[in-house]
């Protein structure tokens, strides 16, 4: 894990982008060890009430489904836990947000072979302002990000600029 706080210099790039990029911000041991964790959730069998499994219909195969995102493992995977609560990880964080940071949503994106990927869209676009006014989205990569494999891709400055799309909708969900 990186042994720094973020710098003045890291800071003020985070403001002006609205994103930072940290390389080998993970040491080979830990990203191992976070291999090794998601694998572990991946094959765990899902229970009600636990971690949440999401999949997708393969856009290459038909009848298949592809593991889409797993979400809500913190409560139920110690080693996570303490990276995403106690770690270099939450500290940047709220080093860069200029104060202390809680957990909202922890979350592990899969691009699988077949899957449909990610249409351009803002975190805030899921309507999470209904819980928090102002959050974060810090992610971990740990696999090589290439425009071949399906990278993430942003957009500097872009942040100030508000919403490129609709917000989701709470009422109509219900409905």
């Amino acid at each position: 894990m990186i042994d720094r706080i973020p710098t003045v210099d890291d800071v003020a790039r985070m403001r002006r982008d609205g994103y930072l990029v940290v390389r080998n911000f993970v040491s080979p041991n830990r990203l191992a060890e976070l291999l090794q964790w998601t694998a572990q959730l991946e094959g765990a069998p899902e229970v009600s009430g636990r971690h949440w499994v999401y999949r997708e219909d393969s856009v290459t195969t038909p009848g298949r489904r592809v593991i889409q995102r797993i979400e809500n493992f913190c409560p139920y995977h110690a080693g996570f836990d303490r990276f995403i609560r106690d770690s270099a990880l939450v500290r940047w964080t709220g080093a860069l947000m200029g104060a202390p940071v809680v957990l909202f949503k922890d979350k592990i994106n899969f691009k699988m072979p077949g899957g449909a990927g990610f249409k351009a869209h803002q975190d805030q676009q899921a309507g999470w302002t209904v819980y928090a006014p102002l959050f974060v989205t810090a992610m971990v990569t740990l696999d090589a990000a290439t425009l071949e494999n399906g990278c993430l891709e942003v957009s500097a400055g872009r942040h100030r600029e508000g919403l490129i799309g609709e917000q989701w909708n709470h009422s109509r969900s219900r409905a």
